[in-house]
């Protein structure tokens, strides 16, 4: 084959793996998030729900490996499997993660003093390092295509993320814990009345949260309730920087094979510190970048589609700038470091758009239902106002309007208005 054939089916092959399976990933695991929000932001319904697909996946992959094996299928079809099978794997890598945004706040808060997670976070890291060199020295011995080989095998490749993903939050919740030295304060009058002026303008009563919501807040809210922009930018630098250093020092894990049980946990070890020297990079830069379009931009020109769009676009020009050094090297690096600057470069890839994809099924969910212009009684939406003495400290003649007078929904959010530009002016 010529050099041109092979360079573009490296780049499709890129490309279906680390964009498209990730958006099918991202689909399949935000099934539940659409059907019913209201359970997918408790802790328990999740934890059913990714221990309901961690035992599921490897059935499917094995069935889409059955079906690659038989003659018939065309050429498309085969294409469609060849996905699915890519996809497998990150739809449980995102399950554990979602499940780490549902766990961490019971761990850290990110709204109130006590520990950052850090301890936790180590004691999960040793616990995971000695089971994954017990799966990997029980893999060894396992013929492929059984059950318990295509589990293990998803659970020792695909949890690395979830695993980044407590560690990035970790980090988060230190830049939380700066960043509110520096912040004003809101007042619970203002707090209440943006929420009645966002249930108007963004439809549905109740929205689920993305997996990056439940950790940050929403990303109009990251600089109020979340890290703030700025410490974020900062952490992406530092972190990218200390990474590469790592990732440059660290020796290279032994090859597989019948080694002493400390040889297998001396390995695993050794590919934990540098799987997490990529990936946690990976979302620290790309939490940068995502919330730079979906806040900073998003802000700065109150249109949060633009905002998105810019996210789209740092995405784009991600794949763009990897896939051209990939070529470079005509996607084979010589050495060592460079193999794994190439791994980090898909890992960026892969956040880039693991990310502005859950913010698209986010501003969807609910959208048909919306539209419909259902009434409120009967759709079970009620609106109702606070009561003047629980949130709201000023105009005191308006606030028993509000509470006295049956007032319909467009009367309600006109006086919601009036409160905010009152506090928005103190």
């Amino acid at each position: 084959m010529g050099e041109a054939l092979i360079d573009k089916l490296y780049s499709f092959h890129f490309i279906f793996t680390w964009i498209l399976a990730i958006i099918v990933a991202v689909n399949w695991c935000y099934i539940f998030k659409l059907a019913l929000p209201e359970y997918s932001e408790l802790l328990a319904p999740w934890a059913i729900y990714t221990v309901l697909v961690t035992f599921l996946m490897p059935f499917v992959k094995m069935s889409l490996l059955r079906m690659q094996q038989q003659d018939g299928w065309g050429r498309k079809m085969k294409i469609c499997q060849t996905l699915l099978i890519s996809m497998t794997g990150t739809v449980v890598g995102t399950s554990w993660a979602g499940l780490v945004a549902l766990v961490f706040p019971y761990v850290s808060d990110f709204h109130a003093p006590g520990p950052v997670g850090l301890t936790l976070a180590l004691a999960v890291t040793l616990v995971f390092i000695m089971v994954q060199a017990a799966l990997e020295r029980a893999l060894y011995d396992m013929s492929d295509g059984t059950f318990n080989a295509v589990s293990f095998d998803i659970i020792l490749n695909s949890l690395w993320s979830s695993l980044g993903y407590f560690w990035n939050s970790v980090w988060n919740r230190f830049l939380v814990t700066f960043h509110k030295r520096n912040r004003r304060p809101k007042k619970p009058a203002e707090f209440m009345v943006r929420l009645l002026l966002e249930d108007q303008r963004k439809g549905p009563k109740h929205k689920f949260q993305t997996i990056q919501d439940q950790m940050n807040g929403r990303p109009d809210e990251v600089d109020n309730n979340g890290p703030g922009y700025r410490p974020l930018l900062v952490k992406a630098i530092l972190t990218l920087s200390l990474c590469l250093v790592v990732l440059y020092f660290i020796p290279e894990p032994l090859e597989t094979g019948h080694q002493r049980r400390l040889g297998w946990h001396r390995r695993r070890l050794w590919i934990a510190v540098k799987m997490m020297a990529t990936i946690i990079p990976s979302y620290a830069v790309t939490d940068a970048g995502f919330y730079f379009g979906t806040q900073l931009v998003a802000t700065k020109t109150g249109s949060e589609a633009l905002g998105l769009c810019t996210a789209f676009a740092y995405a784009i020009l991600m794949t763009w700038l990897v896939m051209s050094l990939a070529r470079k090297v005509q996607w084979q690096p010589q050495g060592v470091y460079a193999g794994r600057l190439l791994g980090l470069g898909s890992w960026l890839v892969c956040y880039a758009w693991w990310y502005p994809w859950q913010e698209v099924l986010y501003q969807i969910q609910g959208y048909g239902l919306w539209n419909l212009k259902i009434g409120l009684a009967s759709s079970g939406l009620l609106f109702a106002c606070p009561p003047a003495n629980a949130f709201f400290t000023g105009s005191p003649n308006a606030c028993i309007r509000m509470r006295a007078g049956n007032l319909d929904r467009p009367s309600c959010i006109h006086l919601a208005g009036e409160f905010l530009q009152e506090f928005d002016s103190n």
